[in-house]
């Protein structure tokens, strides 16, 4: 009972964490949906990354809940296969959706503010987040770039991380089981020597 407690715990816990960046996501890039004209692509990103990083979060809690009531010789029904399907998709999906933002927000070079004012024209190289130029077609709201910008590199470094810290864990947890098998086979082997000297 212990372990289910814990799973459940866990999978709270994660579920909270799960939807906050979705819905930062939707909230940031619906508040500012018209204030990038600079890149009109990056509420967009944000909105729909938020919807489709919600739907992904309660398929995934909503597995891990069937999965924690299963026993150890139940099968998997065709719900739970499907749901893994529609969680694997949206996933594939939330990735190739990365990659499109981050190609959005990183090609986008901020102005000098010396050379903000002869940008006036429809083409340009750059943007500003200076507020006076808000009805600019080069103008970026600073939070939404912002938050564009370090989410998508936060985003690259947990899909670096996550596998890195996952091959640490397997390391250790390799060794560990190294150490208990030498252990136990050590042990055995003193209790034969010993059963031996006493016949």
């Amino acid at each position: 009972m212990p372990g289910i407690v814990n799973l459940v715990l866990c999978g709270i816990c994660g579920s909270l964490v799960g939807f906050a960046l979705p819905l930062s996501e939707l909230v940031i890039g619906s508040l500012y949906f018209e204030l990038c004209p600079a890149e009109d692509r990056l509420p967009v990103f944000l909105v729909v990354s938020g919807v489709v990083g919600m739907v992904t979060t309660s398929c995934c809690c909503g597995l891990l809940i069937s999965f924690s009531k299963h026993e150890d010789d139940e099968e998997v029904t065709g719900k739970e296969t499907c749901a893994t399907c529609w969680c694997t998709l949206f996933t594939i999906f939330l990735f190739v959706w990365l990659i499109c933002g981050s190609t959005w927000a990183f090609r986008m070079k901020e102005c000098d503010e010396a050379n903000t004012l002869p940008l006036v024209g429809p083409t340009h190289d750059c943007f500003t987040k200076n507020v006076s130029h808000v009805g600019d077609s080069h103008y970026c709201k600073a939070l939404l770039f912002n938050f564009v910008y370090f989410e998508t590199i936060a985003k690259w470094v947990s899909f670096g991380l996550v596998p890195f810290v996952l091959f640490i864990f397997a390391g250790f947890v390799v060794c560990g089981c190294m150490c208990v098998k030498e252990a136990t086979a050590g042990s055995a082997a003193g209790r034969n020597e010993t059963c031996s000297s006493r016949v």
